[in-house]
């Protein structure tokens, strides 16, 4: 009887003991860290930036004063990059329950990777979405406020209304802002993300 040597013996992937190859579990977990860091990281951003939106909108319903057409196109623009947040946290909670799923076999059903890089591509580009309306409506908050500082040099005596600088200015540039940044961050970790399951 010929005895075949151990190393030409073919082996399958080392199992982790959930019944799953270590790289699978390993590439599952980063996958569920990663969803839970944008998760939450988006949710408690967009807490704080609903209610800075809403100081904004109040303010410029309250003053009669400034009906500045950039202000309003602003104020559009950070509700439109709003709601592209929301979707971006609702997907990211999607991809925390099918990292949980590639994890756990017992659970059903079970996700291929395919439908892991669908959901990362799905949120990158919602993502790519928020940041655009992020900052353009940043930069045209931005722009009205420096129209604002020219058409009032230094020392003038008596401003214009159109030209007193407002909290609003301010709020809906923070707002903006904010919005781009965590939707850039979210842009990172989808990357990120897809970069494991390509890995």
């Amino acid at each position: 009887m010929t005895n075949v040597p151990k190393s030409s013996i073919p082996t399958l992937p080392p199992e982790s003991p959930q019944g799953i190859p270590i790289a699978a579990e390993r590439a599952a977990k980063r996958v569920g860290w990663g969803s839970w860091l944008t998760f939450w990281g988006q949710l408690l951003v967009g807490a704080v930036t609903l209610v800075l939106l809403g100081l904004a909108v109040i303010s410029r319903w309250i003053d009669d004063g400034d009906r500045t057409i950039w202000v309003g196109l602003s104020i559009v623009l950070a509700i439109a990059s709003l709601v592209t947040l929301l979707i971006s946290v609702y997907l990211a909670f999607r991809l925390t329950r099918l990292a949980r799923y590639l994890m756990v076999p017992q659970l059903t059903p079970t996700p291929s990777p395919s439908n892991i890089n669908n959901q990362a591509t799905l949120a990158l580009l919602v993502s790519t979405v928020g940041l655009a309306l992020g900052l353009l409506g940043a930069e045209l908050s931005t722009v009205s406020l420096l129209a604002k500082t020219f058409s009032n040099p230094q020392g003038a005596a008596l401003p214009t209304a159109e030209s007193t600088l407002r909290v609003l200015d301010v709020l809906v540039i923070l707002v903006n802002s904010g919005l781009a940044l965590v939707h850039f961050g979210a842009q990172v970790v989808n990357f990120w993300i897809l970069r494991q399951e390509k890995s």
